[in-house]
């Protein structure tokens, strides 16, 4: 892939600084004209560079991005192992007897987990007025993250 105008939307959709858009812009680019890249590892990259502050991006590479961006995962899944959800954080709303299920989020415990497991900000949904589910592996794991208004 040569041209990096979806990987700009999605950077664009995660409301990205211009900082993050510069770097996308030169770095990322630079690198996809020569190398394949895999679009779930740079939209990973994306995610780690929207929600962190990175001090001269500029001067970052792409394959630093991969071992910051991954460094960063492990950072969130271990604190994500930490918190403990209560069997009255979420309710099953759907089995699908594989031991993949779909659960509503309802306690502050499943928002902050969701969030740091999916790197999303779902945890700021907490309180609001809208419904959040999860779809869940058979280990309590989650592969989606779904809002309905």
């Amino acid at each position: 892939m040569s041209d990096i105008s979806e990987f700009l939307k999605y950077a664009e959709f995660n409301k990205a600084n211009k900082k993050v858009m510069g770097w996308l812009k030169t770095t990322l680019s630079n690198y996809v004209k020569k190398n394949e890249v895999q679009i779930v590892e740079a939209e990973h990259i994306i995610d780690y560079l929207c929600q962190n502050e990175v001090v001269k991006i500029n001067m970052m590479s792409y394959p630093q991005a991969v071992k910051k961006s991954e460094k960063w995962t492990l950072m969130l899944q271990k604190q994500a192992d930490k918190i403990i959800e209560k069997p009255d954080d979420a309710k099953v709303v759907f089995d699908f007897k594989d031991g993949f299920k779909v659960v509503q989020l309802i306690g502050k415990n499943a928002f902050i987990r969701e969030g740091k497991l999916m790197r999303n900000c779902v945890a700021s949904y907490f309180g609001k007025d809208t419904k959040i589910y999860s779809l869940r592996d058979k280990f309590n794991n989650s592969h989606c993250t779904m809002e309905v208004s």
